[in-house]
């Protein structure tokens, strides 16, 4: 996993101030969540990790493993760093896909 404050960043995507666009992205996001921790899982190491969905602070996330005993604490913003980092072709095309797709259902509720 990277560290924390390089690639991707769930806050300021996230977190604009706007509620009803952030909350429209998280929704959209949460439709993708799964796939991404499924590409992270085929791509990397998997072992006495727990999953959060969301983000973390380095202090809960060091809280967290000493209490619990797991050997690393990953969330959906560290899966889509680690994709970004490993230069996977599989996030490549999802994202190059459904890009596409909410380009075609946004170009058609416009009626254009």
């Amino acid at each position: 996993m990277n560290p924390a404050g390089t690639g991707f960043e769930m806050a300021s995507v996230f977190r604009s101030g706007i509620a009803v666009r952030d909350n429209f992205l998280s929704r959209i996001f949460g439709i993708f969540a799964e796939d991404v921790i499924r590409m992270w899982c085929e791509d990397g190491p998997v072992n006495g990790a727990i999953l959060l969905r969301g983000s973390v602070s380095d202090v809960g996330r060091s809280a967290v493993m000493k209490e619990y005993g797991f050997e690393a604490v990953l969330t959906v913003e560290d899966a889509v760093r680690d994709l970004q980092a490993w230069d996977s072709m599989q996030l490549r095309e999802f994202v190059s896909t459904r890009r596409t797709w909410i380009a075609e259902l946004f170009h058609g509720l416009s009626g254009r």
